[in-house]
C-alpha cells in the first residue's frame, strides 16, 4: 500500500520530470503541447503541502515548508523549480 509521503514524493518526482522533459530539443511540438498541458494542471509541491494539511490521508507533508509555507532544504528547492511558471 502506498503511504502518503510516498505519494506526495511521487507526485513531486513525476512534476520534476516533466519539467525536464520539456527542456528536450528532440521533443516534437505535439509531445511539447501535451507536457504543457499537464503541467498547467499538476498540482505543486504548494499545493500538495496544503492538501496535507487539510487531510494528512491522502498526501503527506511536504518537508521542509515551515509555518509561512516557504520552501527550505535541498529536495524541497528542487522540487521548486518545478513550482515554475509553464513558458507558452
Amino acid at each position: 500500500m502506498t503511504m502518503p509521503i510516498e505519494r506526495t514524493l511521487a507526485v513531486i518526482d513525476a512534476r520534476r520530470y516533466l519539467w525536464r522533459k520539456l527542456s528536450d530539443a528532440g521533443l516534437s511540438e505535439s509531445e511539447r503541447l501535451e507536457i504543457k498541458a499537464l503541467l498547467r494542471h499538476y498540482p505543486r509541491a504548494k499545493d500538495l503541502h496544503m492538501a496535507s494539511r487539510a487531510d494528512g490521508k491522502m498526501f503527506g507533508p511536504v518537508f521542509g515548508y515551515d509555518e509561512d509555507d516557504t520552501l527550505s532544504g535541498r529536495r524541497l528547492r528542487e522540487a521548486a523549480t518545478a513550482d515554475r511558471k509553464i513558458p507558452d
